[in-house]
């Protein structure tokens, strides 16, 4: 459902809380999948097949993904929900990928022109992830990779904030799922780190 069901949502919400105004929205971002290093059946793009071991042609493919992507979500006319930009999808920089930097800040670049910001949002301790701004990304969101492994201990989500602040990030608010035994005590406990230390308000 997605970005469909989000605009409802927001629309009921606006009905049920008249104060936030009739022009309230959300901002959203798209997905900006990594076009793999090496790939050759990604298949044709204007009449010539794609070969990613050369990166003019993954650049192609990633400008294409930007411009359709945006032509269907203009199409959609949403009414509560805007597009503040794109999330590049992958977690980690992969050190074999000889285009990745110039393909980054390639895309980040054409997206910027057209009025909109790119975000990252590695893992906790992910190739690159203090770099992100080489990558050309305008914002970076670290993972603390907290809720996911009960083997993980609280004092990894005051690490992964020491962290985002020292190279000017923020830090991702994670949940796996509404169970109360194994997950939301574990999504508590991202609530009170970030009041007791700031990254909630900072």
């Amino acid at each position: 459902y997605n970005f469909d069901a989000l605009d409802a949502a927001v629309d009921e919400m606006k009905q049920a809380l008249p104060e936030v105004g009739e022009d309230y929205s959300v901002g959203t971002y798209l997905s900006l999948f990594y076009p793999v290093y090496g790939a050759k059946n990604f298949g044709e793009l204007n009449g010539k097949q794609m070969d990613f071991t050369k990166i003019e042609d993954r650049k192609a493919v990633l400008k294409w993904f930007v411009d359709e992507q945006l032509k269907g979500f203009k199409e959609k006319g949403y009414d509560s929900v805007r597009l503040s930009g794109f999330y590049w999808f992958v977690e980690e920089m992969s050190g074999s990928d000889p285009h990745v930097q110039e393909l980054c800040n390639y895309i980040c670049d054409y997206i910027r022109s057209l009025g909109y910001q790119t975000t990252w949002i590695p893992y906790f301790n992910a190739s690159g992830n203090t770099r992100w701004r080489e990558f050309g990304f305008d914002t970076a969101c670290l993972q603390p990779n907290y809720a996911f492994n009960e083997d993980v201990p609280l004092q990894r989500i005051y690490d992964a904030a020491k962290l985002a602040e020292l190279y000017g990030m923020s830090i991702e608010i994670e949940i796996e799922s509404t169970s109360e035994v194994k997950w939301v005590d574990r999504y508590r406990s991202y609530l009170y780190v970030g009041a007791e230390i700031g990254f909630m308000t900072d």
